[in-house]
């Protein structure tokens, strides 16, 4: 006959395989979701730097259509620019003359970005914002002309002059995880010979 044995109790080895397994699962499990915290972070900081870049490149265009218009001045600050360009009117449908002006939000820690069109400029209204980068911890503007009085050329923290600079240069700083993150533009202007 064969004997069936009803067994309540572990045995010292039986609980010892199921704590060296439980201990084996919940490794991996914390092995897991700290690589994937780990390539969320590089993705992360991948994505900083392509938002720079796109920005870098939709300024440097913006700013080397600039051009000379006796109703709209271009006019610099430390943390803000404006000047005149073609933009897409959304009131006129259109492409018309206007204003797009750049200017950092230290209370956002945003860069920010305004088109008005000349319709806008001339009743004093309000244009089209929109926030360009954020997380920003300064953004900074400097203007690069010929001083004719002391003969040589040199970096401008304003602009108010009749004509246009040389170059403008973007200096935008980022706190990133902890570190601070530089990144330096400098555009030349075409049609400020």
């Amino acid at each position: 006959m064969l004997c069936i044995k009803n067994k309540k109790n572990f045995t010292l080895i039986e609980l010892i395989i199921v704590i060296g397994i439980a201990t084996a699962i919940s490794f991996g499990i914390y092995k897991m979701f700290s690589s994937g915290a780990k390539i969320w972070q590089k993705i992360k900081s991948i994505t900083l730097e392509e938002d720079i870049n796109i920005f870098f490149q939709k300024f440097s265009l913006e700013l080397n259509n600039t051009f000379k218009f006796s109703l709209i001045d271009f006019s610099g600050e430390i943390d803000r620019i404006m000047f005149p360009a073609i933009i897409n009117s959304f009131s006129l449908k259109q492409k018309s003359p206007g204003e797009i002006k750049y200017y950092f939000d230290s209370n956002k820690g945003a860069l920010i970005k305004e088109e008005r069109d000349f319709s806008q400029i001339y009743n004093d209204s309000e244009g089209i914002t929109k926030i360009l980068l954020d997380n920003v911890a300064s953004c900074k503007f400097r203007y690069y002309t010929y001083d004719e009085e002391k003969q040589e050329y040199v970096w401008q923290d304003n602009w108010k002059n009749n004509k246009l600079p040389l170059a403008v240069e973007v200096n935008l700083v980022f706190y990133d995880n902890g570190k601070i993150k530089n990144f330096i533009k400098t555009v030349d202007i075409p049609t400020a010979n």
